[in-house]
């Protein structure tokens, strides 16, 4: 299945924080198919690194995990950019060693659900569907490099694949109405 844009709303996100590990994924390969964050998130359930977020529920915005990308450290020559790989928490939530966070204030925020069967193509399409909503709606997306995007894995619908084997992927996209 070819990914689909199956729910669309933009809410007014509070102030939370972002918390997890961090990798510096390269966006040219990742356009040519070198692709690093599956083996990333392997390594942060299987190292621990989720567990010890489960740690801080308490201060949990949500509790699923989340894939956060932001701009800040964007060198365009180079094509690195930061990937969180994490929790959304409520500010004030501790930081475990070796973890990093990312505090996001108070915004408009486009969120969609995008279904398929692929991981990778149903990220790579929300590039795609959600500009399109969010201008259909009469938004702007926030382009500048302190813009961020987040995938978020809601584990009712991206866990359990429905009959033909597509799961959903929250996906936020800071905008101004």
């Amino acid at each position: 299945m070819k990914p689909t844009l199956v729910k669309f709303e933009i809410i007014d996100q509070p102030e939370i924080v972002i918390i997890g590990k961090l990798a510096r994924p390269n966006a040219n390969d990742l356009k040519s198919g070198k692709n690093i964050l599956p083996a990333f998130w392997k390594q942060c359930y299987e190292n621990g690194s989720f567990a010890a977020l489960e740690t801080l529920a308490d201060y949990f915005h949500d509790s699923a995990p989340v894939g956060y990308m932001d701009g800040i450290n964007y060198d365009p020559a180079v094509g690195d950019f930061d990937y969180i790989c994490g929790m959304m928490m409520r500010p004030g939530a501790p930081v475990p060693e070796g973890f990093v966070a990312r505090a996001l204030k108070p915004a408009k925020v486009a969120v969609g659900w995008i279904k398929g069967a692929d991981v990778l193509e149903i990220c790579t399409a929300a590039d795609i569907l959600m500009p399109q909503e969010i201008a259909a709606n009469g938004a702007q997306l926030v382009l500048n490099l302190d813009g961020w995007q987040m995938e978020v894995y809601n584990p009712q619908r991206f866990n359990t694949p429905d009959a033909e084997g597509n799961v959903i992927v929250d996906l936020y996209f800071p905008c101004i109405p």
